[in-house]
């Protein structure tokens, strides 16, 4: 999922998520882990 933004093209944490997921290396899973445990923190905010 990419997004444009200021005329640059991003991708967002949904797809960051699944590319990293395919990847499926060990830091690639430890990054799916940290970028989680980030959204919970922000959602209880």
């Amino acid at each position: 999922m990419v997004e444009t933004i200021s005329g640059v093209p991003v991708v967002n944490a949904d797809g960051l998520i699944q590319m990293k997921q395919k990847l499926g290396r060990e830091k690639d899973l430890a990054d799916i882990a940290l970028i989680e445990k980030m959204r919970e923190t922000s959602q209880r905010s």
